[in-house]
């Protein structure tokens, strides 16, 4: 490949502070995944009396083959089998008897035993039961959840300020581009697109505006031509910027992560080894290898700002 790039702009100098924000949660968004933490740890213990959430065991006596039942657990206040029955629980205590007039009859209720829900208090030993490396605590936990959901909140909102950066690195940057390399770049694509569509007995430049719906955000064969034309510039750019980050970063595509990349592919798409190489020859993947190394540098950037701490 013969194009190259003159000078790179420096990524760390182009502001996004008024794009990515850094992120915050909730402190009860945090309470609220420690307490699935303690699930496995909760029990269920007699209880003298019902109320609201406990588990109560009731035999049914009536003339209505729905409530008709020697044994049946509801659980009170879900209102899953009967809001009128279990709005007479309540209250009521292992043994007693009460006969309700309902819409579909008369149901005489016997409350045979309730449990009740204990949910302990998370501990550090329930914390280590976990075995998670590094921690040990609870106070550790809570922090290791906090930024588990920074980081999720903050990969929700990536794409925008990530764009601005990809296009301003690219706009800042100097490029000898050749058009031949750019060409080989847009060819791999629409090949990538054709066998896929191949694939399906499908032929793409025939391809209905239907065929390629829920696929490409086009409806031809000539707009997808024109989409990958107008996008083949910015690729070539990330590839040379990913060639540039590759070799400080002593990284280089290999023939065994491409391996295992077909494998991955044809357990997705359950498809065969021969299938998932007409889809993405090598040299495709290679190339595809470099635009992403430089999306994925880019990328840890936006996501320091996003996820910067107070100061």
């Amino acid at each position: 490949m013969k194009s190259h790039v003159l000078e790179i702009l420096d990524p760390h100098s182009v502001d996004l502070s008024a794009l990515a924000v850094p992120v915050q949660v909730s402190e009860d968004a945090v309470e609220a995944e420690l307490s699935r933490t303690v699930l496995p740890f909760v029990r269920w213990e007699p209880a003298e009396r019902a109320r609201e959430g406990d588990m109560a065991v009731c035999r049914l006596v009536s003339s209505v083959p729905r409530y008709q039942k020697q044994r049946i657990k509801l659980m009170v206040g879900s209102g899953m089998f009967s809001p009128e029955l279990e709005a007479a629980l309540p209250g009521m205590e292992p043994g007693q008897e009460k006969t309700l007039e309902l819409p579909e009859g008369t149901v005489t209720v016997t409350l045979l035993e309730v449990q009740r829900r204990r949910v302990p208090t998370l501990t550090d030993e329930m914390v280590r039961s976990l075995n998670l490396d590094g921690i040990s605590t609870v106070e550790a936990y809570r922090r290791s959840l906090r930024r588990k959901l920074r980081e999720q909140a903050a990969w929700e909102v990536i794409q925008e300020p990530l764009d601005r950066l990809i296009q301003a690195v690219i706009d800042g940057s100097a490029f000898v581009l050749y058009r031949q390399d750019w060409e080989v770049l847009v060819r791999q694509r629409i090949e990538r697109s054709r066998v896929l569509f191949l694939q399906e007995g499908i032929d793409m430049e025939q391809a209905r505006p239907e065929d390629f719906a829920g696929r490409i955000p086009v409806r031809s064969y000539y707009e997808l031509l024109a989409m990958e034309q107008a996008d083949g510039w910015n690729r070539l750019c990330l590839y040379l910027l990913g060639l540039h980050w590759a070799a400080r970063d002593d990284y280089a595509p290999s023939r065994q992560a491409y391996e295992a990349f077909l494998q991955e592919y044809c357990k997705t798409w359950r498809s065969t080894g021969e299938a998932a190489r007409a889809v993405t020859p090598y040299e495709a993947y290679a190339a595809g290898e470099y635009v992403n190394h430089a999306v994925r540098y880019l990328e840890t950037l936006v996501l320091e700002q996003l996820m910067k701490e107070d100061v």
